[in-house]
């Protein structure tokens, strides 16, 4: 890189097939190797899994998906301001800092429900194409729980991710408050 400018920034060009910024950043971040196509291949998968499960059209997938990830991204967002807003050297105070601790969990949590919603959405494009193509009969009811977890996983446990969020984002320090004489 040269001294005397700075490089351009670059835009992001939406997904070709949704023609979403956010699909498109996904896909971006979990390539391995500059392999674009395998990426595209396992998101839109998961995404056709979730509209032929869902009974919905595919914008109604993507927008799922999205505030899954949007939910995990506000409570890393807020947890991030709680922790700038502790620094003294700029006029915080020490214990925002708790409102990190306090939200951890939520946001660990929070992120291994998205990367266990992905799994399963994996699972299950496996799982139909195995029954598209003919499974033996013993595998077939293997092969449609993996389908019915997988559905039941976005519609149950993903939604929770709001309230999640919700709930981080309301965080106060009316715990740290309470003296410790009255554990």
């Amino acid at each position: 890189m040269s001294r005397r400018t700075s490089a351009p920034k670059r835009t992001i060009l939406p997904d070709p097939k949704y023609s979403s910024d956010l699909l498109a950043k996904f896909t971006n971040m979990i390539m391995v190797s500059g392999k674009k196509s395998v990426a595209e291949g396992i998101i839109y998968g998961a995404l056709d899994r979730i509209v032929e499960r869902s009974g919905q059209d595919e914008q109604k997938a993507v927008e799922l998906f999205g505030k899954a990830l949007e939910n995990v991204q506000g409570i890393v967002g807020y947890m991030a301001g709680a922790a700038f807003q502790s620094d003294p050297r700029n006029g915080g105070d020490v214990k925002n800092l708790y409102k990190v601790g306090q939200n951890s969990t939520r946001l660990l949590l929070g992120a291994g429900d998205l990367i266990v919603g992905w799994l399963l959405m994996r699972q299950a494009e496996v799982a139909k194409a195995a029954l598209d193509a003919g499974a033996s009969p013993k595998d077939v009811d293997f092969y449609t729980g993996k389908i019915a977890a997988a559905k039941f996983f976005v519609h149950q446990v993903l939604p929770r991710l709001a309230a999640e969020r919700a709930m981080a984002e309301s965080t106060d320090l009316s715990l740290m408050d309470v003296p410790e004489a009255a554990f």
